[in-house]
């Protein structure tokens, strides 16, 4: 029986003692108890608890339920809704802080939400994957999406595809095959999370300008001039070179705007500028 309990301490020898200060359950009558979060380290005393969140614990303090990835949320506003904060101790509410950098995620940085509902900064996102290592999520080992740069490379690659079989007399944009379609519908979707997460490329708004490009011709979806100036605006306000050329276009020409030739001229010398 000692034998047993002896082989069973010996597998998993940190189960004996608390995370922070090391000391072994049982000596001077220690009774250690488990993180009632994470369930997983187990600490002599509150002051213990406390010292070893503040040292580092807090950014992997995950539930057992959040340890397993998730389903995709069907929107962004049910990502936010779902989305998993660590708690600090006593504090009874979420800490709305990105697990990577520890900074507050209502901050002047730009946030997404990945496929498993966590939310972080953007920048923190892309510098997990410039590591050579496996990229998953830090909260839930969930694998990390392709980039934002991968998912424009490929939504344009193949939309210029379908665009050359336009461009050939094999396919027309007002009827595209069911296949086509169900294409075009997925391309745009790698366009909109680019655009999301903060794609930069070549040219930063290149995938809100595209987006604007396809909703103003009407390539494959339904023409829709209030959407092509929305993205356009992203574009323009992003830097894109030829997106404020174009809205300043639309100023000048009073397209899908009202009429006004000096924001028109404000854009066009953005434009010039570069």
């Amino acid at each position: 029986m000692s034998s047993a309990k002896k082989d069973k301490g010996a597998s998993n020898p940190e189960a004996d003692e608390c995370a922070n200060c090391l000391a072994p359950e049982g000596r001077r009558g220690i009774i250690l108890k488990v993180c009632t979060r994470c369930k997983a380290t187990r600490y002599c005393g509150r002051a213990c608890q406390t010292a070893h969140w503040r040292a580092g614990h807090k950014q992997f303090c995950v539930t057992p339920e959040e340890r397993v990835p998730q389903p995709p949320p069907t929107s962004a506003s049910d990502a936010s809704a779902s989305a998993n904060f660590c708690e600090e101790p006593g504090s009874g509410g979420g800490s709305h802080e990105c697990a990577i950098c520890l900074d507050p995620l209502d901050s002047s940085a730009a946030t997404c939400a990945l496929p498993c509902s966590h939310i972080y900064h953007i920048v923190c996102v892309e510098g997990l994957r410039s590591f050579g290592i496996k990229q998953v999520c830090p909260v839930c080992r969930a694998e990390l999406p392709p980039g934002p740069d991968n998912l424009f490379e490929e939504g344009t690659r193949r939309y210029y595809d379908l665009k050359r079989m336009v461009d050939n007399g094999m396919a027309s944009w007002a009827s595209l095959t069911k296949a086509q379609h169900k294409d075009m519908r997925g391309l745009i979707e790698m366009w909109r999370s680019a655009a999301d997460h903060g794609h930069a490329g070549a040219e930063a708004g290149a995938a809100q300008f595209i987006l604007s490009n396809v909703y103003f011709y009407g390539h494959g979806v339904k023409q829709d001039c209030a959407k092509a100036l929305r993205w356009n605006r992203q574009a323009a306000e992003r830097g894109h070179a030829g997106a404020q050329c174009s809205l300043g276009v639309g100023f000048f020409k009073g397209q899908g705007v009202k009429q006004d030739h000096a924001a028109a001229a404000q854009w066009y010398r953005k434009a010039a500028d570069q």
